[in-house]
């Protein structure tokens, strides 16, 4: 509102403007289902996108192969190809459909639902001595280089995966995983604290890393990203 001796200041809350009518109340996109040629306004890269990095296709899914991490990189907190999005809401819950497919000659590959600030986790695959491996992984000191913790759930043998993820109030997030989208088992306890990032808040999305170099990465396909309201 403006303020003659201090210029504009922000609020929390204001009048809306008289339009000359009413409208609906609407939020910004949350979910996709990767049926456009390109993806929402919702989404977002941590860095300048490239054309490795994934890209919506004309199947209607979401294809993520996975980029090369920096030699020195000890942890995702600089990793490029992050498809991001800020918390829609202070409680909520994403669930993604994908199906991972590694290149079989490499050992690194690594493929997650991620919940990204100063800390992250993320619950997700990773390709070793060919077989996958479900993961859960947590670096609660990313942003000063720390290696994170990991947590492996067991062999993979399903060709699809559903990951999820509830964010409760305060930001306390709990990662779930199904083969079926019907029965989801809890991996994180203690529960994981999401925290701000830098200049944004946290953020929720997914990722495809891999440490090796390659020119014929493995991927990922997402069918869909889903974000609904907690019960």
């Amino acid at each position: 509102f403006p303020s003659h001796d201090r210029g504009g200041q922000p609020v929390l809350r204001w009048k809306r403007p008289e339009v000359g009518s009413h409208y609906p109340r609407k939020t910004p996109a949350e979910s996709d289902e990767f049926n456009e040629p390109k993806i929402g306004l919702q989404w977002q890269w941590p860095a300048n996108p490239q054309l490795t990095f994934g890209f919506p296709t004309a199947q209607g899914y979401f294809f993520q192969s996975t980029h090369e991490m920096a030699k020195e990189t000890t942890n995702l907190y600089d990793f490029p190809n992050i498809l991001l999005q800020k918390f829609p809401a202070p409680t909520f819950q994403a669930t993604m459909k994908v199906s991972v497919h590694p290149n079989p000659k490499l050992d690194t590959e690594q493929w997650g639902l991620m919940i990204k600030g100063f800390r992250y986790a993320w619950l997700g695959m990773v390709h070793r001595k060919g077989k996958k491996y479900l993961v859960y992984q947590e670096a609660l000191e990313a942003k000063a280089g720390k290696v994170p913790r990991e947590t492996i759930l067991g062999e993979w043998n399903h060709e699809t995966v559903y990951w999820r993820v509830q964010v409760k109030e305060g930001g306390l997030c709990r990662f779930s995983y199904s083969h079926d989208n019907e029965i989801f088992h809890p991996v994180n306890e203690p529960i994981f604290q999401a925290t701000e990032g830098q200049w944004v808040g946290a953020q929720i999305g997914f990722f495809a890393a891999r440490s090796e170099k390659t020119n014929d990465a493995g991927y990922m396909k997402v069918d869909w990203f889903r974000v609904e309201k907690l019960d």
